[in-house]
């Protein structure tokens, strides 16, 4: 295709007409994935393929040929081809460039890697002297935001909200995501000592994207060397970590799963086998700390000095 350029994250090379906020591939890179413009008498036909829907914010059709239709009422529609190989993508009326990029390398992007048989996590990634530490937990328990506290300690982001895993010498690899964090402005404001973006992520959303360049930002795979799940914040906890049995760890690793939307049973068969390999070759542990932005340099310290106790994944 003439017109794009070549970026690579999350161990994918995709080939794009559009600029996007990840690193340069090699022009004559093969690409895994391909984005398409599409136009608005393609999406039109693509819903009447669809069928009826409701006007929710966002809309998520398997359609049937094996492709999957996703949509932010008013912001932007996607097409994901059954392999995951091409996304087509159209930016509406209340769609930024900014928020269009967020969603397509996030939540889009998903199925491909799901149809090439990776399944993504929810959560956040830093590394420490050259391995990486990953942080789970549902929607608001602060995964972005212990990511930037250890940022400010000088622990570069391996990824954030999307994060994906591979096999390789028996051990699990992270590949590096878009160079970001997406944060609170006054969560920004307080560990990195930097304003926030005007723009936010999607309309309605309080979070902004904080771009990272290099040294704040990973460019390579590392080798995963723990896993940390937060539970739920409370405002007077102590800040504790202690290891998870083998069969809690799995539980915690399959509701972590970044993509709630994929229900095919070749895809549970996969989490399934994903999550039983994780737990057998990297330590999981349970974090709990208060929620509080003044807790959070006790946080770091318990976690840094658990993750130096730990074997070496190398």
């Amino acid at each position: 295709m003439s017109g794009t350029a070549r970026y690579r994250l999350y161990g994918l090379t995709l080939a794009s007409p559009i600029e996007l906020p990840c690193r340069r591939a090699r022009p004559t890179a093969e690409p895994d994935v391909r984005l398409i413009r599409g136009s608005a008498a393609q999406f039109a036909r693509t819903r009447a393929q669809a069928g009826p829907m409701r006007r929710d914010w966002f809309q998520c059709r398997r359609l049937a040929n094996g492709s999957t239709y996703v949509c932010w009422t008013d912001n932007f529609e996607f097409l994901v081809s059954a392999d995951g190989r091409r996304i087509r993508y159209r930016q509406l009326a209340r769609g930024t460039h900014e928020s269009l990029t967020v969603y397509l390398l996030g939540q889009v992007l998903s199925f491909s890697l799901l149809a090439r048989g990776s399944d993504p996590l929810h959560g956040t990634v830093v590394a420490v002297d050259g391995e990486a530490i990953a942080f789970v937990g549902e929607c608001g328990y602060g995964k972005s935001t212990l990511g930037a506290a250890l940022l400010a300690r000088g622990c570069p982001v391996v990824a954030d909200d999307l994060v994906s895993l591979r096999s390789m010498k028996g051990r699990w690899i992270v590949d590096p995501g878009i160079p970001r964090l997406k944060l609170a402005p006054r969560v920004a404001s307080r560990l990195l000592g930097e304003p926030a973006p005007r723009e936010r992520v999607l309309h309605g959303m309080p979070k902004r994207v904080i771009a990272l360049r290099p040294p704040h930002a990973v460019s390579a795979p590392l080798p995963l060397k723990a896993l940390y799940v937060l539970s739920r914040p409370r405002p007077h906890s102590p800040v504790t970590v202690e290891p998870l049995a083998a069969a809690e760890a799995f539980v915690e690793i399959v509701r972590a799963a970044f993509n709630l939307l994929v229900h095919e049973r070749e895809r549970f068969a996969n989490q399934f086998g994903f999550a039983t390999s994780v737990v057998a070759r990297v330590p999981v542990r349970r974090l709990t700390y208060p929620r509080a932005l003044g807790s959070l340099a006790a946080v770091c310290d318990a976690v840094l000095a658990d993750a130096a106790a730990l074997p070496s994944a190398s």
